[in-house]
């Protein structure tokens, strides 16, 4: 069914942002293959039903709930699907003037779902995993710039060209995040900056012209047009794959959740939580982030250069490469700690053996102490004895006639 060609879907498609227009059209197309009416049918029905009493009426509510039970329990669909199609049909009845009195469902909690901790450690594990460097770029503009996957698939060439070329680092993006219909502006690292250069290098090297309005990421050869602007289903596979390939989760466990625990969302509240823990106003991260900030807290966002130097402050908490070169020193330190502790082991052993060595000497000397007092006239032979040693040292020859006599006498 070519939904396109009836002016009720092309009226409500105006009023639908941009990044979820392919999911909410897949949705009315499948509600109306499910329920065997096109979209000027389901508008006349609920113009029919709304005319009713009002015991009567709820024919397209209950419909709808009918059409969500079909798509968990016999379609089979993931909870977080079925919740989107619904709000799709739910919006084309609102857009075209029937509200529907139904609530979206919303699925228990589960604790499979849970949204990982992100840290630098975990993110370079996704990089090194990330198939292409426009996957590796995108992983980190997720990171290090807070964005949402449907602004970052906005991104055009334009947006980074002036400081690319200016070689600001960190860099600034100015962008409008059309959810809030919110203008701002936000800052990647150099880990992004230099990754994003080598991406676009390819590009231009396979004999790609990037202008101002050419998309800044965009999908794989074999799964576009030329220049055809990446989606964000397509960065929300990326990552689920990268995820398994990275080791993070098991494929059998990507299997049983309704998101991604390495989701765009994880890696966007992980530079949230970074920035505020490093003293960021939390009204200067909202806007960094592209929400919307109330009237008077514009007045609190600082000039742009302003806040570059603030992120380059704390950068380090953000950065791979630093997280590598942390862990590095970690080790060397380890090291070096280790081979003390091996020398003060092998000195304390050494200092042990001398003690029982002196030891041993203090117990002759107590039982030589012993006899004597039991028998005074072995002190003068001693006397005697230390004459003679004193004598042999003074006198090698007598030394060497009594090691003769000790020879012969043998």
């Amino acid at each position: 069914m070519d939904l396109e060609q009836f002016e009720e879907v092309e009226k409500w498609l105006n009023n639908v942002k941009g990044g979820s227009k392919p999911t909410y059209r897949a949705g009315l197309t499948l509600f109306c293959q499910w329920c065997g009416l096109n979209p000027a049918q389901l508008l006349d029905e609920a113009e029919e039903d709304r005319k009713k009493s009002r015991r009567e009426r709820g024919k397209p509510e209950a419909r709808l709930m009918e059409f969500y039970n079909y798509l968990i329990n016999e379609k089979k669909v993931a909870k977080k699907t079925a919740t989107l199609y619904f709000t799709a049909v739910r919006s084309f009845y609102k857009w075209n003037g029937f509200p529907l009195n139904v609530k979206t469902p919303k699925a228990a909690p589960k604790k499979e779902n849970r949204k990982a901790v992100i840290t630098p450690e975990i993110v370079k594990k996704l990089v090194d995993h990330a198939s292409t460097l426009r996957d590796r770029a995108i992983i980190l503009f997720l990171f290090q710039g807070g964005f949402d996957v449907s602004t970052l698939c906005s991104l055009n060439y334009g947006d980074v060209k002036n400081e690319l070329e200016a070689e600001k680092i960190p860099m600034m993006i100015h962008v409008v995040r059309e959810k809030e219909e919110v203008e701002y502006f936000t800052f990647v690292g150099r880990d992004a900056v230099e990754v994003l250069k080598a991406y676009l290098n390819d590009r231009r090297a396979k004999g790609e012209e990037l202008k101002y309005d050419t998309p800044l990421f965009i999908k794989d050869k074999a799964k576009r047009r030329k220049g055809e602007r990446i989606s964000p289903h397509h960065i929300q596979n990326m990552l689920r794959e990268t995820a398994i390939k990275a080791g993070l989760i098991t494929k059998e466990e990507m299997d049983k959740v309704d998101f991604n625990p390495y989701r765009p969302h994880a890696l966007r509240a992980a530079f949230s939580s970074i920035l505020r823990l490093n003293g960021f106003d939390p009204v200067l991260v909202d806007f960094m982030m592209g929400h919307s900030i109330p009237y008077n807290g514009a007045y609190l966002i600082p000039p742009p250069e302003k806040v570059r130097q603030m992120y380059a402050e704390v950068e380090a908490q953000l950065s791979i490469s630093t997280a590598v070169k942390d862990v590095s020193e970690i080790e060397e330190k380890l090291n070096t700690y280790k081979k003390i502790l091996e020398d003060v082991q092998a000195e304390n052993k050494r200092l042990r053996e001398q003690f029982n060595a002196l030891w041993e000497e203090v117990r002759i000397m107590n039982e030589l102490f012993a006899q004597i007092v039991e028998n005074p006239e072995m002190l003068s032979t001693l006397k005697e004895m230390y004459g003679i040693v004193k004598e042999m040292e003074k006198n090698p020859m007598l030394r060497m006639k009594l090691m003769e006599l000790k020879e012969s006498l043998q």
